[in-house]
Protein backbone atom coordinates (compact mmCIF):
# COMPACT_ATOMS: atom_id res chain seq x y z
CA UNK A 1 0.00 0.00 0.00
CA UNK A 2 3.16 2.24 0.10
CA UNK A 3 3.43 2.28 3.63
CA UNK A 4 5.69 1.82 6.44
CA UNK A 5 6.14 -0.55 9.21
CA UNK A 6 8.49 -0.60 12.41
CA UNK A 7 8.67 -1.84 15.77
CA UNK A 8 10.13 -1.00 19.34
CA UNK A 9 10.47 -3.55 21.70
CA UNK A 10 12.49 -3.73 25.14
CA UNK A 11 12.31 -7.31 26.84
CA UNK A 12 10.08 -7.10 29.95
CA UNK A 13 8.47 -3.93 28.79
CA UNK A 14 6.94 -4.31 25.77
CA UNK A 15 6.70 -3.61 21.90
CA UNK A 16 5.56 -0.55 20.32
CA UNK A 17 4.44 -1.29 16.45
CA UNK A 18 4.32 1.50 13.89
CA UNK A 19 1.63 1.83 10.81
CA UNK A 20 2.45 4.29 8.07
CA UNK A 21 -0.16 3.63 5.68
CA UNK A 22 -0.54 5.68 2.21
CA UNK A 23 -4.26 5.53 1.98
CA UNK A 24 -5.61 7.76 -1.27
CA UNK A 25 -8.26 10.82 -0.27
CA UNK A 26 -11.85 9.75 -0.93
CA UNK A 27 -14.01 11.29 -3.78
CA UNK A 28 -16.35 13.33 -3.05
CA UNK A 29 -19.20 11.07 -3.66
CA UNK A 30 -17.93 8.71 -1.24
CA UNK A 31 -17.70 11.07 1.70
CA UNK A 32 -20.83 10.46 4.61
CA UNK A 33 -23.11 13.61 4.58
CA UNK A 34 -24.63 12.88 8.21
CA UNK A 35 -25.46 16.14 9.21
CA UNK A 36 -26.00 15.60 12.67
CA UNK A 37 -22.60 14.16 13.22
CA UNK A 38 -21.12 16.48 10.77
CA UNK A 39 -22.55 19.64 12.79
CA UNK A 40 -21.21 18.13 16.57
CA UNK A 41 -17.60 17.72 14.70
CA UNK A 42 -17.78 21.51 12.85
CA UNK A 43 -18.81 22.92 17.16
CA UNK A 44 -15.73 21.19 18.29
CA UNK A 45 -13.62 22.07 15.57
CA UNK A 46 -14.67 25.90 15.95
CA UNK A 47 -13.55 26.08 19.58
CA UNK A 48 -9.76 24.11 19.13
CA UNK A 49 -10.48 22.35 21.89
CA UNK A 50 -7.58 20.59 23.65
CA UNK A 51 -7.73 16.80 24.52
CA UNK A 52 -5.54 15.21 27.20
CA UNK A 53 -5.01 11.68 26.93
CA UNK A 54 -3.48 10.24 30.31
CA UNK A 55 -1.62 6.63 30.02
CA UNK A 56 1.14 4.54 30.91
CA UNK A 57 0.82 2.99 27.52
CA UNK A 58 2.23 4.25 24.26
CA UNK A 59 0.08 2.15 21.97
CA UNK A 60 -3.05 3.14 24.17
CA UNK A 61 -1.58 6.79 22.96
CA UNK A 62 -1.17 6.66 19.72
CA UNK A 63 -4.77 5.12 19.58
CA UNK A 64 -6.65 7.46 21.55
CA UNK A 65 -4.67 10.68 20.45
CA UNK A 66 -5.63 9.39 16.43
CA UNK A 67 -9.36 8.82 17.02
CA UNK A 68 -9.45 12.61 19.32
CA UNK A 69 -7.23 14.14 16.40
CA UNK A 70 -9.79 12.40 13.55
CA UNK A 71 -12.76 14.53 15.11
CA UNK A 72 -10.73 17.37 15.29
CA UNK A 73 -9.42 17.54 18.74
CA UNK A 74 -6.12 19.43 19.66
CA UNK A 75 -4.27 16.14 21.72
CA UNK A 76 -1.61 16.37 24.23
CA UNK A 77 -0.42 13.14 25.87
CA UNK A 78 0.87 12.58 29.70
CA UNK A 79 2.23 8.84 30.42
CA UNK A 80 1.38 9.43 34.25
CA UNK A 81 -0.94 12.08 36.31
CA UNK A 82 2.01 13.83 37.41
CA UNK A 83 2.98 14.73 34.09
CA UNK A 84 -0.59 15.50 33.15
CA UNK A 85 -0.69 17.78 35.86
CA UNK A 86 2.12 19.64 34.74
CA UNK A 87 0.67 19.74 31.65
CA UNK A 88 -2.89 20.88 32.81
CA UNK A 89 -0.71 23.74 34.98
CA UNK A 90 0.27 25.28 31.50
CA UNK A 91 -2.33 24.92 29.09
CA UNK A 92 -6.03 25.36 29.01
CA UNK A 93 -7.78 21.43 28.60
CA UNK A 94 -10.82 20.99 27.66
CA UNK A 95 -11.90 17.05 28.35
CA UNK A 96 -9.40 14.92 29.68
CA UNK A 97 -9.06 11.03 29.15
CA UNK A 98 -7.90 8.83 31.87
CA UNK A 99 -6.22 5.47 31.96
CA UNK A 100 -7.69 3.58 35.31
CA UNK A 101 -5.20 1.33 35.92
CA UNK A 102 -1.23 2.99 35.98
CA UNK A 103 1.58 1.95 38.13
CA UNK A 104 1.75 4.47 41.44
CA UNK A 105 -1.35 6.72 40.99
CA UNK A 106 -4.24 4.89 39.46
CA UNK A 107 -6.81 7.14 36.96
CA UNK A 108 -9.34 7.52 40.27
CA UNK A 109 -6.60 8.58 42.49
CA UNK A 110 -4.85 11.19 39.57
CA UNK A 111 -8.65 12.55 38.64
CA UNK A 112 -9.23 13.08 42.90
CA UNK A 113 -6.32 15.29 42.30
CA UNK A 114 -7.04 17.17 39.81
CA UNK A 115 -10.87 18.01 41.15
CA UNK A 116 -9.55 18.23 44.80
CA UNK A 117 -8.05 22.19 43.81
CA UNK A 118 -4.77 21.48 45.25
CA UNK A 119 -3.00 22.79 42.22
CA UNK A 120 -3.20 25.67 40.23
CA UNK A 121 -4.31 24.07 36.68
CA UNK A 122 -5.32 26.34 33.49
CA UNK A 123 -9.04 24.34 33.55
CA UNK A 124 -9.50 22.03 36.86
CA UNK A 125 -13.13 22.40 35.80
CA UNK A 126 -12.63 20.20 32.61
CA UNK A 127 -14.74 16.54 32.32
CA UNK A 128 -12.11 13.76 33.29
CA UNK A 129 -13.61 10.65 30.70
CA UNK A 130 -12.47 7.04 32.12
CA UNK A 131 -10.91 5.35 29.20
CA UNK A 132 -10.39 1.51 30.79
CA UNK A 133 -10.41 -1.91 29.53
CA UNK A 134 -13.00 -2.97 32.62
CA UNK A 135 -16.44 -3.01 31.19
CA UNK A 136 -17.88 -4.59 34.36
CA UNK A 137 -20.54 -3.95 35.73
CA UNK A 138 -20.28 -0.89 38.58
CA UNK A 139 -17.11 0.44 36.42
CA UNK A 140 -18.85 3.09 35.75
CA UNK A 141 -20.45 4.12 38.54
CA UNK A 142 -16.85 3.82 40.70
CA UNK A 143 -15.89 6.40 38.09
CA UNK A 144 -18.39 8.62 38.83
CA UNK A 145 -18.27 8.42 42.44
CA UNK A 146 -14.65 9.26 41.29
CA UNK A 147 -15.35 12.32 39.96
CA UNK A 148 -15.18 11.44 36.32
CA UNK A 149 -17.63 12.88 33.91
CA UNK A 150 -18.40 10.08 31.78
CA UNK A 151 -16.53 6.33 30.99
CA UNK A 152 -15.43 4.72 27.70
CA UNK A 153 -14.19 1.00 27.59
CA UNK A 154 -11.07 0.00 25.26
CA UNK A 155 -10.97 -0.61 22.48
CA UNK A 156 -12.06 2.26 21.89
CA UNK A 157 -15.05 2.90 19.53
CA UNK A 158 -14.99 5.73 17.40
CA UNK A 159 -19.13 6.57 17.35
CA UNK A 160 -18.99 6.15 21.24
CA UNK A 161 -16.22 8.33 20.99
CA UNK A 162 -17.90 10.91 19.12
CA UNK A 163 -20.87 10.63 21.04
CA UNK A 164 -19.11 11.55 24.49
CA UNK A 165 -17.14 14.30 22.69
CA UNK A 166 -20.21 15.73 21.32
CA UNK A 167 -21.93 15.63 24.59
CA UNK A 168 -19.59 17.73 26.49
CA UNK A 169 -19.21 20.49 23.48
CA UNK A 170 -22.23 20.97 21.86
CA UNK A 171 -23.57 23.74 23.82
CA UNK A 172 -20.14 25.61 22.69
CA UNK A 173 -21.04 26.78 19.70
Amino acid sequence: MGGEMSVESEEGTGSLFIFNLVIPKPKPHEISTDCEAAEKMRKVESKDCRALVVDDSSTNLIVAARLLEKIGLIVLTARDPQMAIRLMSDQHIDIIFMDLQMPEIDGFEATRMIKSGEFPLQNPDAPVIALTAHAMKGDREKCLAAGMADYISKPINLQKLKQIVGKYFKMRA
